[in-house]
């Protein structure tokens, strides 16, 4: 059972490398489609959409840490 579980674990991470920009865009998709569809906004829905998923992914990507760069001269210097 245990391998089960290591193997469905490997599974998802193959798709979800991020666990709140998964969660975070689940959450802004679920309210837009129970709440933002309620309101009239005509051709406005699909860009509205947009931003909200484009705003998630920059959060996301400026909240994440630095990468070491490759080629700096740092590794095996010695």
């Amino acid at each position: 059972m245990h391998t089960l579980t290591k193997i469905l674990g490997e599974l998802v991470s193959l798709f979800v490398d991020d666990g709140t920009l998964a969660a975070t865009i689940l959450i802004w998709v679920t309210f837009y489609g129970l709440v933002l569809q309620l309101l009239p906004m005509g051709s406005w829905q699909g860009p509205i959409l947009f931003i909200g998923l484009a705003v998630i992914l920059i959060e996301n990507t400026r909240r994440a840490p630095p990468h070491p760069q490759a080629g700096d001269g740092r590794e095996g210097a010695g």
